[in-house]
């Protein structure tokens, strides 16, 4: 039996272990993740969210940004 721990953090870390025969975790990744430029829609939708945002949502992007330091 094997496992297969992947773990994200804040800033677009990411890390992976498998766990050995006597479950001692094995790290086997480690990347850094980037913001992409175009955002989730790829620019087809021209900047617009997928779905409708609300107002409340939408002050707060406009006065702090897109909080990807929070994931």
């Amino acid at each position: 039996m094997a496992s297969l721990y992947v773990g994200l953090a804040p800033g677009g870390v990411l890390q992976a272990w498998v766990r050995d025969s006597c479950h001692r975790p094995v790290q086997v990744a480690h990347a850094q993740g980037e913001s992409e430029p175009l955002g989730p829609e790829q620019g087809r939708h021209g900047g617009r969210y997928a779905y409708p945002v609300s107002e409340k949502a939408k002050r707060y992007i406009d006065k702090y940004g897109i909080p990807y330091g929070s994931w």
